[in-house]
């Protein structure tokens, strides 16, 4: 009989980010992994009127999993004013772009991640900050 250790990661608290009309979120936005386990996760802008900026900085718990990769695949950002970067080591992501011909809608991309489950546990992605311009 095989043994399964669980961990729950709450990737996002309650509220998204909001600014104006604009909304910053994580998808998804809780789940329950096993231990090995590994996640994709979604940074995502939501906005009823055009933007054509956005920016934020995220922090993780690193003691519960750490980020295998980001991509910048099927963003809406087309032009990096700064380079989406992360750091298992201080537990953030940070990203700084511009959608040259703008965004209007729902569930917009900015990055994905692939998150490791390493240990048993609770662990959040939280926004620290976010600008949605």
């Amino acid at each position: 009989m095989r043994s399964y250790l669980y961990i729950v990661i709450l990737l996002f608290l309650f509220l998204p980010l909001t600014s104006f009309a604009a909304t910053l979120s994580i998808s998804p936005s809780g789940g329950t992994y096993s231990v090995g386990d590994r996640i994709t996760v979604r940074v995502l802008v939501s906005s009823d009127t055009s933007i054509n900026a956005v920016s934020g900085t995220l922090s993780f718990s690193k003691s519960i999993f750490s980020i295998e990769a980001l991509s910048k695949a099927s963003s809406i950002v087309n032009f990096w004013a700064s380079e989406p970067s992360y750091s298992n080591n201080a537990g953030t992501i940070n990203f700084e772009g511009v959608a040259l011909t703008g965004f209007q809608g729902n569930g917009g991309r900015i990055v994905s991640l692939t998150l490791y489950a390493r240990a048993v546990g609770s662990g959040r992605i939280l926004f620290q900050s976010g600008q949605v311009l």
